[in-house]
């Protein structure tokens, strides 16, 4: 609520005491001594206590009881009633214009305050407005941030999901041809074994054809010899020679056996070096999955950390951004500001030239009242008619300038008030 900041009025000095610029008194001073002397006179008292009713009352005395009361006075009660009758028309006309100036104040005051509350719901709901129109720009700025980083972090999958497509491809070609590398070395090892073993198998047939040719040679030879030996007394040479037989098969026997001894040493050196080869083959597949795993490792890491320094610069640049839209908005709210208060004072110039036009009819008003109070004071006021006339006219500018300046000063004082309220 606003402080309505009433100004002291400035009290008017009474009839009697005014005085003008030379110092003379504007009416004729009233003689209370003599009053108060002559008031214990009964028609004093009765033409006192008459004042003190109605104006109805007062109107109709004045036609009646005070012409018989006039009748009866002397010529010194006469002027001192006169007197009376003067200081009493114009304490009530003092009484009217008090009451026409607190009328008129308090019509001021209401319309004034009435304006100030009009002027505050104004302001409240413009306030509103903006506030409202600041969160949806906000909100809608919040939305079109997220839809931004929500592209762009789509963008940066699917990129990812490229390389890393395109990484299995490069893994599964290298990885088919090793294979076929591996695959053609072992068939090429296995057709070598085969050739080796059927070798092996020939020669192993040749030499029992050889060993079996050699048993039925001398089985032949045997036979002769016992024939021969039953023939013939004379067979100790063809023993000798049967001997020497014997052992070179013998020799031969022997040689056959470490061929063959050679020959299944060399078949179990083959199947050892097949293993060792089989072995070597899975160590590696080890080594090679190894070396696919580090080396995806490390790819990955280096993407993490391009993606991390990627997003590092994104962020950075989104918070410029979001200080930039700041300073913008900062910008526009001292401009929407500069506007209100722009439009506050052309209210405040528009709201004086309306106080100045009520000033005016309200002058033109108090010049008619005056006019009308000079008509009817010239008929009851005869000596005192210049004197009052000029009294009037000095109190209505006096006052005239005295509320000018009381809401001049109050429409002043309520405007930095509301500054100051709004800081």
């Amino acid at each position: 609520m606003e402080v309505k900041e009433v100004q002291p009025q400035k009290r008017l000095q009474p009839a009697c005491d005014a005085k003008g610029e030379n110092g003379f008194p504007l009416t004729i001073p009233c003689e209370r001594q003599k009053v108060t002397n002559l008031a214990q006179h009964r028609p004093l008292r009765r033409f006192l206590e008459a004042m003190r009713t109605d104006n109805q009352n007062l109107c109709a005395l004045k036609g009646s009881a005070v012409h018989h009361l006039k009748k009866d006075l002397t010529v010194d009660d006469k002027q001192v009633v006169l007197s009376c009758e003067t200081s009493s028309r114009s304490n009530r006309l003092r009484e009217r214009y008090e009451c026409m100036k607190k009328m008129r104040f308090n019509e001021t005051q209401e319309a004034l305050a009435r304006e100030c509350d009009l002027s505050r719901i104004i302001i409240e709901l413009q306030k509103r407005i903006e506030d409202a129109e600041a969160s949806r720009e906000f909100e809608r700025e919040v939305h079109a941030r997220e839809s931004f980083y929500l592209l762009k972090e789509n963008e940066c999958l699917k990129e990812q999901v490229r390389t890393t497509e395109k990484m299995l491809l490069d893994a599964s070609n290298n990885y088919n041809l090793e294979i076929s590398k591996l695959n053609t070395r072992v068939s090429d090892l296995e057709d070598s074994l085969v050739a080796e073993g059927q070798r092996a198998k020939t020669r192993e047939a040749e030499q029992e054809r050889a060993i079996q040719k050699l048993c039925s040679n001398l089985y032949t030879t045997q036979g002769e010899l016992e024939r021969y030996v039953e023939k013939n007394s004379e067979l100790a040479s063809v023993n000798s020679l049967l001997e020497e037989m014997r052992a070179e098969s013998w020799r031969d026997k022997r040689e056959c056996t470490v061929w063959y001894e050679v020959l299944r040493r060399r078949e179990v050196f083959m199947l050892l070096e097949r293993e060792a080869f089989t072995e070597l083959q899975c160590i590696h597949m080890q080594e090679m999955n190894r070396f696919w795993q580090i080396k995806e490792d490390s790819h990955q890491a280096m993407f993490c950390s391009e993606a991390e320094r990627f997003l590092g610069h994104i962020i950075r640049e989104a918070e410029i951004c979001d200080e930039m839209k700041q300073l913008m908005f900062d910008n526009a709210t001292a401009s929407i500001e500069k506007e209100t208060w722009i439009s506050l004072h052309f209210s405040k110039v528009q709201e004086l030239s309306r106080l100045s036009e009520k000033r005016e009819a309200l002058s033109i008003l108090l010049a008619q009242y005056m006019r009308e109070v000079e008509e009817i004071q010239q008929g009851n006021l005869g000596r005192c008619c210049v004197g009052r006339r000029w009294m009037m006219r000095q109190s209505s500018t006096c006052f005239i300038n005295v509320t000018v300046k009381s809401r001049i000063s109050c429409v002043h004082g309520r405007g930095h008030f509301k500054r100051r309220i709004n800081f």
